[in-house]
């Protein structure tokens, strides 16, 4: 491809078809919204549907700007969450469980206030917060007086980032921001200046 072919691309006006059309007009361009809802990388999913490599950031850019790219985009999501039964619902079900885990849900305290894991019973919704579950075995002591010890330990997948989203999706931080675009009050105390 010559350079001012390049440039045609890059500052090529988006012809009208594309602006009612409800999916794009060539396979190529059909392929690239196919192609691009698999990792949402426009460069990606450029190369994959046959763009030249060296231009695939250019082509993403001009497709990712067209209209009728984007309703097909945004069509082919929405088949894609339908067929895995995902919903605006579920993921939000599935930020609570990670928000909201809560330690004492895997443990026991015995009456010397030591903790202890225990996974016995536990239900899918919970496990979902786990990330991480370690078991080491090993011999402690020497020789006559070793003794088998398992120590197991878990970690839960961290909180703050699922309630940030849960936050966002629930629309409590705007609140916030609401609160801190107004001015503060202004109180006036009056001082007697003889000193009383």
């Amino acid at each position: 491809m010559a350079r001012g072919d390049v440039n045609r691309v890059r500052h090529a006006k988006i012809p009208e078809c594309a602006k009612t059309d409800p999916i794009p007009k060539t396979d190529k361009m059909q392929d690239f919204c196919r192609q691009y809802i698999i990792d949402l990388c426009g460069k990606d999913a450029a190369i994959r549907a046959g763009y030249a490599p060296k231009y695939a950031n250019r082509f993403a850019y001009r497709l990712l700007a067209r209209p009728d790219v984007q309703r097909y985009i945004t069509q082919l999501r929405k088949e894609s969450m339908r067929r895995v039964k995902v919903d605006a619902d579920r993921v939000i079900r599935e930020l609570a469980k990670l928000g909201f885990a809560n330690m004492q849900d895997y443990i026991t305290i015995d009456e010397d206030g030591n903790p202890h894991i225990n996974l016995k019973g536990l239900k899918r919704s919970k496990a979902a917060a786990i990330q991480e579950i370690t078991v080491d075995e090993y011999m402690d002591g020497r020789a006559e007086e070793a003794r088998p010890v398992k120590r197991t330990r878990f970690k839960l997948h961290d909180k703050r980032g699922p309630l940030e989203d849960l936050g966002k999706n629930l629309g409590i931080f705007e609140k916030d921001n609401e609160q801190q675009k107004q001015s503060p009050p202004v109180i006036n105390i009056n001082v007697p200046s003889d000193g009383k």
